[in-house]
């Protein structure tokens, strides 16, 4: 009997063991560009990923290089990101020049996109707007380690982070973050 109670509170260890590493453990992308990536230095070259938008078009972020990219983390069910869209729809309209905007949702389905844009009257109708998903977080939280959203890096055209913004801001009254991005 003590044999049996030993080995079987043995085994409880062990699968409680288990249970902890795989809950603490880092996802193995996000540990490998976390080793290369410190996006907390705003210098930070940022790594080339291919992502597909709502449409089916696929681009690699290097495609833009030369512009500034904001690329922005939102979800349809965040309070936050529904109040913002609009502010960076307007900012990327008046900046269409030398700006693109990379929207990547991080919603579960991706057919909660589009009808989330036309009942809020969104229009996303613009050359330098791109409405992508980021199916299973690979992206926003295995790559660019997002947690909370909004959350949005301005990239420099050579591509590099120049800011992280977390949550939601008034971009097209925000003097500091306007005169960044003219600047770049």
């Amino acid at each position: 009997m003590f044999y049996k109670l030993s080995v079987f509170t043995f085994l409880i260890f062990i699968g409680i063991g288990f249970v902890y590493w795989d809950h603490v453990k880092q996802p193995p992308m996000a540990q490998s560009v976390a080793d290369n990536v410190d996006y907390r230095d705003n210098n930070a070259m940022v790594p080339n990923i291919a992502f597909r938008s709502i449409d089916g078009d696929l681009y690699d972020l290097y495609d833009f290089k030369g512009k500034i990219v904001l690329l922005n983390f939102w979800a349809t069910w965040c309070a936050p990101c529904i109040a913002e869209f609009p502010e960076l729809l307007k900012l990327s309209k008046n900046e269409k020049d030398n700006l693109v905007l990379i929207a990547i949702s991080v919603d579960e389905k991706i057919e909660n996109i589009k009808p989330f844009l036309k009942r809020h009257n969104l229009n996303t109708n613009l050359d330098n707007v791109i409405i992508a998903h980021d199916d299973g977080k690979k992206i926003s939280h295995d790559i660019f380690q997002t947690s909370t959203y909004p959350e949005t890096f301005i990239l420099t055209p050579n591509l590099t982070i120049a800011k992280k913004v977390n949550g939601f801001i008034e971009w097209n009254n925000n003097v500091e973050l306007l005169k960044l991005l003219k600047n770049n």
